[in-house]
């Protein structure tokens, strides 16, 4: 899970700051010593907007960095299950992890129809996930 904003620029409460974002998860990334390369799924904000989505997005692509070679990095928002629940979006991304780490399935992002063309998924090798997803097997050494 990650901050929808993380910035401390707040003037514009409804625009993601992809600078704030990235500075978030290096902070994350840092001070918990967890190796981002474990990561195959993230929990996205990921409200629908032809503005937020690729800020977030492309920034999640930028950090992790995953080459073609490397398995994609698998996106998906509780929003496109639930709808935005607006104060509890962030409790409802929390139980929907909690209940993919108990059932080792990643659920589909339903009613995904396209991808904002200006989200560069490919070039960072990131995929919204459209079908459940099985959590992959541990490798030695990762937690």
């Amino acid at each position: 899970l990650s901050s929808q904003d993380g910035s401390e620029d707040k003037s514009n409460f409804v625009v993601p700051s992809g600078v704030g974002q990235a500075r978030l998860l290096t902070e994350i990334y840092s001070r918990t010593k967890f190796d981002p390369r474990y990561i195959f799924y993230v929990e996205a904000h990921g409200t629908g907007t032809p503005v937020g989505d690729p800020i977030e997005a492309n920034c999640l692509g930028r950090f992790f960095n995953r080459s073609s070679l490397d398995p994609p990095l698998l996106i998906g928002s509780v929003k496109s299950n639930l709808g935005h629940t607006e104060g509890a979006a962030g409790v409802a991304s929390l139980i929907k992890v909690a209940m993919c780490m108990y059932h080792r399935t990643i659920p589909p992002s339903m009613q995904f129809t396209s991808l904002n063309p200006k989200i560069e998924a490919q070039r960072y090798n990131i995929h919204v996930v459209q079908h459940c997803v099985p959590f992959p097997p541990h490798n030695i050494g990762e937690p």
